[in-house]
């Protein structure tokens, strides 16, 4: 009995995605295969570190990234994996790719399904990069998520080196599997930070999840909780924000309800919900986004990147 109430548990999930905005023009300053991608479809259970460039002739603040990719199992409906930027191991500013570090900069997580197309990554904190680094997107496989390998053809990386390294946290390793990853870098300029948000604890039934917002300090800022990604008010999402005055700001989520935060001194608010331990919301799917206000667009506010829960009991 007990193994069958253990096997019918629904696990928590919470992975952010897409990329907030300051206002300026977004960047994409590095991108590999994107048009028309082909994937391949195959994992070792390794992590894998790809090397990318700072093509954009001035220092960036990188966000995160986008990868074409899918689930192993094709009829897999989530798979959440872990992701970061890295700088190179012969430290900030490098020109040329040595090896990836041993840790990374900035953190994210994926979610994936098993239609294959591109999915997005935010990463906390954005990482400021100069013209022409070279450092590394980082992608958790582990045997579930495909490496986004274009299949056939394709541009090789900029590198001709490739490292991989298993789960056990051994070292990095040279890998020959993904010479034509399927990536695209996304930036923005340094005149403004670029808020986000990041979650720091899961929903799970009767507890207290939260999600942190971090912005400039001492500012008002909004979060709002809602339950689609699909469609707002009729119209499609993602949604970008220019035709009510916020050009190059996009809304991932409907608005279904919002709350009022104040960030403090050092930039950070935190928002949380109970979650019901009513058996309906086993499994519930919600989606929260962060407005700060104050910023100097018409619609007076900038957005955050977006965060997707699963509610587990």
């Amino acid at each position: 009995m007990v193994a069958a109430s253990l096997s019918a548990q629904t696990p928590a999930s919470y992975a952010e995605f897409g990329v907030g905005c300051n206002g300026d023009p977004a960047l994409t300053p590095f991108a590999l295969n994107a048009a028309a991608p082909s994937l391949t479809v195959g994992s070792l259970p390794n992590e894998y570190a790809y090397p990318v460039i700072n093509t954009n002739a001035a220092p960036v603040q990188v966000l995160g990234f986008e990868v074409f990719t899918r689930a192993n199992n094709a009829l897999a409906t989530a798979v959440t994996g872990n992701a970061g930027i890295f700088r190179d191991n012969s430290g900030a500013g490098a020109l040329v790719h040595t090896i990836p570090a041993n840790t990374g900069v900035a953190h994210g997580t994926i979610e994936v399904t098993g239609t294959a197309r591109w999915y997005s990554v935010a990463v906390t904190p954005p990482v400021v990069v100069q013209p022409g680094e070279a450092f590394w997107v980082q992608l958790d496989a582990y045997s579930v998520i495909a490496p986004p390998q274009n299949a056939t053809g394709g541009t090789a990386a900029p590198a001709s080196i490739y490292y991989r390294r298993p789960s056990n946290g051994m070292v990095w390793t040279l890998s020959v599997s993904v010479a034509r990853p399927i990536v695209q870098v996304r930036a923005a300029t340094l005149s403004n930070n670029v808020s986000t948000l990041t979650h720091a604890t899961l929903p799970v039934q009767g507890q207290t999840p939260t999600v942190n917002l971090f912005g400039p300090a001492n500012y008002p800022a909004v979060m709002v909780l809602a339950f689609s990604d699909q469609t707002w008010l009729g119209l499609p999402l993602p949604m970008d924000l220019g035709f009510v005055g916020a050009p190059n700001c996009t809304t991932f989520t409907s608005v279904d309800q919002f709350d009022v935060l104040f960030l403090d001194g050092a930039g950070v608010g935190t928002w949380s919900a109970l979650v019901p331990t009513d058996a309906a919301f086993t499994g519930l799917h919600f989606f929260n986004q962060g407005g700060v206000l104050g910023a100097s667009n018409q619609l007076g506010v900038y957005m955050t990147n977006a965060g997707r829960g699963i509610v587990g009991s």
